[in-house]
């Protein structure tokens, strides 16, 4: 198992165990698993993690793109993107959907430092995650590294989140092994 800062969507990918919604309150929680992904064994490099913000959806109970959501008229992709980084993550990769580039153009710069189509949304968001990492990896001259993992579909991330989570990651007895995600009691 690679290291993985997840929040919290990893888990969903390769486990049916999750805990809550993420949330203001919420608590650090380690958590192992022997069977990853070769895709993500990766050691941290002294910079921080990486980070893939996952932006691919359709949004189809949206109505729209969840990329292009915005709360209080403020678009979430570029807050995420600096709640990220602000947070600790070095270099952060958007991944979109032709649909979903589609419904932010003309809304600004995002701020990630790569942006990556998924050409295949409707696989779900392994295909998506792959993506990023991949671009991560090819815009690195630091492999192997570790990675924040984040749905655009969160909005409320907080760089104290993201800090407190790079935090529990380093504390691992084996962050070799280790993933850690946000979970909240209820």
């Amino acid at each position: 198992v690679g290291p993985c800062v997840s929040i919290p969507e990893i888990a969903r990918l390769f486990s049916s165990r999750t805990e809550g919604h993420w949330c203001e309150g919420h608590a650090i929680q380690p958590w192992r698993s022997q069977s990853w992904p070769k895709l993500l064994a990766f050691e941290m490099p002294p910079e921080g993690p990486f980070a893939v913000l996952l932006a691919a959806g359709h949004g189809k109970r949206f109505g729209f793109p969840k990329s292009a959501m915005e709360i209080h008229g403020n678009w979430i992709l570029p807050r995420l993107v600096d709640a990220l980084r602000g947070g600790g993550a070095l270099k952060v990769a958007l991944v979109l959907s032709a649909e979903s580039k589609a419904a932010i153009s003309g809304k600004g710069e995002t701020g990630a430092d790569v942006v990556v189509l998924n050409p295949t949304p409707e696989t779900g968001r392994t295909g998506s995650l792959q993506a990023g990492l991949r671009a991560l990896m090819a815009e690195s001259q630091e492999a192997p590294f570790s990675a924040l993992v984040h749905p655009c579909d969160v909005p409320l991330l907080s760089r104290e989140v993201v800090a407190a989570l790079i935090r529990a990651h380093e504390s691992l007895e084996s962050s070799g092994n280790g993933l850690v995600r946000p979970t909240t009691a209820g």
